[in-house]
Formats: structure tokens, C-alpha cells, sequence
């Protein structure tokens, strides 16, 4: 399956990232990621990438809505400065300050055994097996919605890392790049509507800021 293989085309590069020197060399440091520290950023890629196993490992839920990718991943869009001090962003950051507690050695090799793991459980999943959606109660999406999801997070944050650190990001590839293009295109429709996305693209002058802009 194409998006299960973009998964851990990313992921597999994430990976080579949080083992690098560099990444180890500036853990405690500010990241380019407002309000993380480079080791929390860190554990927000480990934490984001956990939340596949727990899901999808999970029981398939009955009778739950099922929702599109706008509804359950557009909503982490930060519209306003504040937005950064919301319960929910403020959750998000502990979170990851407290999975790079463990250190940057600890942290990559918990990663890496992650990967390994959902190796053993993603291939053969059906496309439209429902996974819970945390943010919205009593609401799913199908598998290939919830992992186009993984694949711009890290895909996003995989840059965010390495401009943290100072070093080249590297490439997502031509598929993942994609699947995470074809979401945030499809986040941006949503929000900004078919004729903001186009101007955006085409016709600078008439485009609102925002328009294109997904997460």
C-alpha cells in the first residue's frame, strides 16, 4: 500500500535525523518550533508516531462518525499567536518535552523500535479500517486519511528538526512529498475555499496571506 510505504520512507529518514550528533549536541537548545526545546521536539515525533500504534493496534470502533481529514487534522491549524497558549498546544508540548526527557540516545532508539513494530502491524491494514479520532469524541477516519496525517507530520517536523540544528533536511521523496502536498492542499481547500487556493497559487496580488497555508 502507497501510504503505508510513504510512511516509512519518512519515518526511516526522521530516524537517521534524531541519531545524528548534531540533534544529541543541541537537545537542550531552543528548536525552530515556537515554545519546544529541541529534545521536546524530538519527543513530539516520537509521541505523533506512538499514536499510530496505539490506534490502529486498538480495537476498530462501531458506530462512530467518520470524519475527512479536514476535520480531525485541519483544526491543529495555529491561526493567532495566542493560539500557542491554548490548553490543548500546551498539552501537545509537555507532552513532547517529557518523551525527550529520556535523552537524545534513548529517544532515537525508542524510535527506531517503534518503526520496527509497526513494521510487523501496518502492511495488509484495509484503507478504510476506522481509527479513532482523539480530538473529536465518538469520531473515526479511515486508515489511509489518518496516515496521510503521519506522513505530513513527519515530514514537517523532520525539517523543523534539522533547521533546528542546523543541518541540510532531508528530501520526503517524491511520493511521500505527495501525499503530504495532496493533504495540505486538501486542508487548504477546506478552510480557504477552491477559489482562495487557486489565487493563492496563481494570482499573488488577489490572494489572501493565509490562503495556502494549511497547518
Amino acid at each position: 500500500m502507497e501510504i503505508v510505504e510513504s510512511f516509512f520512507s519518512v519515518g526511516d529518514r526522521a530516524h537517521g535525523l534524531l541519531e545524528s550528533r548534531e540533534v544529541a549536541a543541541c537537545w537542550d537548545r531552543p528548536s525552530a518550533l515556537a515554545e519546544y526545546s529541541v529534545g521536546g521536539l524530538a519527543g513530539h515525533l516520537l509521541r505523533a508516531t506512538g499514536r499510530t500504534e496505539q490506534l490502529v493496534g486498538g480495537p476498530e470502533p462501531a458506530g462512530a462518525e467518520v470524519v475527512e481529514l479536514a476535520a480531525f487534522f485541519g483544526a491543529n491549524r495555529i491561526r493567532e499567536p495566542t493560539d500557542l497558549d491554548s490548553d490543548f498546544q500546551r498539552a501537545v508540548r509537555d507532552d513532547g518535552e517529557r518523551a525527550g526527557g529520556i535523552g537524545p540516545e534513548a529517544l532515537a532508539d525508542s524510535f527506531g523500535q517503534l518503526l520496527a513494530r509497526l513494521r510487523a502491524m501496518l502492511p495488509g491494514v484495509a484503507p478504510d479500517r476506522l481509527v479513532p479520532v482523539l480530538t473529536i469524541p465518538g469520531a473515526a477516519t479511515t486508515f489511509e486519511n489518518y496516515m496521510r496525517s503521519r506522513v505530513v507530520e513527519l515530514i514537517v517536523h523532520t525539517d523543523d528538526l534539522a533547521v533546528s540544528v542546523g543541518v541540510a533536511p532531508p528530501e520526503p521523496g517524491s511520493r511521500p512529498a505527495s501525499v503530504a502536498i495532496g493533504a495540505l492542499v486538501e486542508l487548504a481547500r477546506a478552510r480557504s475555499g477552491d477559489l482562495g487556493v487557486i489565487r493563492g497559487l496563481a494570482r499573488a496580488e488577489r490572494a489572501r496571506p493565509d490562503d495556502l497555508r494549511a497547518l
